[in-house]
C-alpha cells in the first residue's frame, strides 16, 4: 500500500515547506510515499492563493528539484543550494531534519494538461497524472503519444514511467452504487465542460 499526494497544489506552499511535511510523510509511511504536485489556473492562482502567474511549467520543474535539493541536504548531509529563475534556496539550519531519514523522494509526479507539464514530468518525475476531463480517443491518441515521445527523449523507460488518470470511472458492489457514482459523474462533467468553456470563451455546441 503507498501513500501519495493527488494532488498538493504547488503554488500555495513554498519547496521547502513541502519538503519538510513531505519528509515526515516518507518516515509515516516507511518509504512507500508518493509525492504528487500539481498546478493551477490563473484565476486559482491569483485570487485564491494570492500567488504570481508566471511561467507554470518552468516554475514546476524547479519546484521538483528544489523539493529533491532540500530532501539531498537532509539525507546526504551535503550544503543546500539551489539557484534558479523562480526559488533560491542556500540556508539550513542544522537542527534539521528533526530525524535522520536514509530514504531518498523515492517517487514523484506531477499533474499535467498541456504540453509543457507532460515534458516537465517526463524529465523530472516518475510519472504523470492526468486531467480527469479527458475523451477516449484523445487520451489514447494524442496524449499517451506525447507523452511516450517526451519518456523516450529522457531515456526513461517506458514501463517505468507512470500514467494515471484521463477519465471517470464509475465502479461498485452493486448497480445502486453504481447508478449513484455515475450520477456524481456526469455533475463533475458539466461543472469541468461549463468551467472549460468560461476559461477559452469558446461557445456551446
Amino acid at each position: 500500500m503507498e501513500l501519495r499526494t493527488s494532488i498538493s497544489i504547488a503554488s500555495a506552499c513554498s519547496p521547502m515547506s513541502s519538503a519538510v511535511l513531505l519528509w515526515d510523510l516518507q518516515a509515516v509511511s516507511d518509504g512507500r510515499f508518493t509525492l504528487g504536485l500539481g498546478s493551477q489556473v490563473k484565476g486559482h492562482n491569483q485570487r485564491r492563493f494570492s500567488f504570481p502567474q508566471s511561467q507554470p511549467a518552468p516554475r514546476m520543474r524547479e519546484y521538483v528539484q528544489s523539493v529533491r535539493a532540500t530532501w539531498d541536504c537532509w539525507a546526504a548531509d551535503v550544503p543546500l543550494y539551489y539557484q534558479c529563475e523562480h526559488y533560491q534556496f542556500s540556508l539550513m539550519t542544522p537542527n534539521f531534519p528533526l530525524d535522520l531519514l536514509k530514504r531518498p523522494l523515492q517517487k514523484n509526479q506531477i499533474a499535467a494538461v498541456g504540453p509543457g507539464m507532460k515534458k516537465v514530468a517526463a524529465e523530472e518525475c516518475d510519472g504523470v497524472m492526468l486531467h480527469p476531463f479527458c475523451a477516449e480517443k484523445y487520451l489514447l491518441g494524442r496524449i499517451f503519444r506525447n507523452i511516450h515521445s517526451e519518456v523516450d527523449r529522457s531515456g526513461k523507460k517506458r514501463a517505468e514511467f507512470e500514467i494515471s488518470g484521463g477519465g471517470f470511472v464509475a465502479a461498485g458492489e452493486n448497480q445502486q452504487d453504481v447508478d449513484a457514482i455515475f450520477k456524481w459523474v456526469r455533475r463533475r462533467v458539466g461543472v469541468l465542460w461549463i468551467y472549460s468553456i468560461l476559461l477559452t470563451g469558446a461557445r456551446s455546441p
